[in-house]
């Protein structure tokens, strides 16, 4: 006997389909949800009553440290008021005459706006109920928030100045702003400022 068989091997293209489970994730498209403003639902968690002085009490600006406390500016008995997050009374701070708005430096420090000569602005220990520093500006100041160690605020006159906390250096005018407009206030967002102006109501 000279042959017991022949075997042979056909190749055929196969009829299932199979795919990985890290494939199918990969095949996933995952909707992309563009949000707008309607789409933003605030909800009340907590009221609270800040403490009154001799002269009622006149809140102009607003800050919150990163431990959750509130500074508040009452500009009507030249003042700070502090709360801690569940809204309870720690103390006030006398502060120079007129103040208008306060911005958090770090957990201890602050900087205040005000709208009496000498003009300038205050940076002030919340701790030890100290002022540190002073910047001196050339007018009325306003809104002020804090970049980065970056003092941005508004000066009547000027318009959104930059100053460094650190530094005794004079302030940059970033946008000028001509005229006698007051009450205008300022924030920062990502790589953008705000600016408002309460001529016009709108930012």
């Amino acid at each position: 006997m000279t042959k017991i068989g022949e075997i042979s091997v056909t190749t055929n293209p196969s009829t299932i389909s199979m795919t990985t489970d890290r494939e199918k994730q990969a095949q996933k498209r995952i909707p992309t949800i563009s949000k707008t403003i309607n789409d933003i639902n605030l909800t009340l968690l907590k009221q609270f009553e800040i403490s009154k002085g001799e002269n009622g009490i006149g809140i102009t600006g607003c800050t919150i440290m990163p431990s959750g406390k509130i500074i508040f500016v009452d500009q009507s008995n030249d003042r700070l008021v502090i709360h801690n997050d569940n809204g309870l009374f720690v103390c006030a701070i006398p502060v120079s005459h007129y103040p208008i708005d306060v911005t958090c430096i770090d957990e201890n420090t602050v900087a205040v706006t005000h709208n009496a000569e000498p003009y300038h602005i205050e940076i002030i220990n919340i701790v030890n109920k100290k002022i540190v520093n002073q910047i001196k500006t050339s007018n009325q100041c306003y809104g002020i928030t804090n970049e980065n160690e970056r003092l941005i605020y508004y000066e009547v006159g000027r318009g959104i100045q930059i100053a460094d906390v650190k530094s005794e250096s004079t302030a940059t005018t970033v946008v000028k702003v001509d005229g006698e407009h007051h009450w205008n206030y300022v924030t920062t967002s990502k790589d953008k400022i705000y600016h408002t102006k309460s001529e016009s109501g709108v930012p």
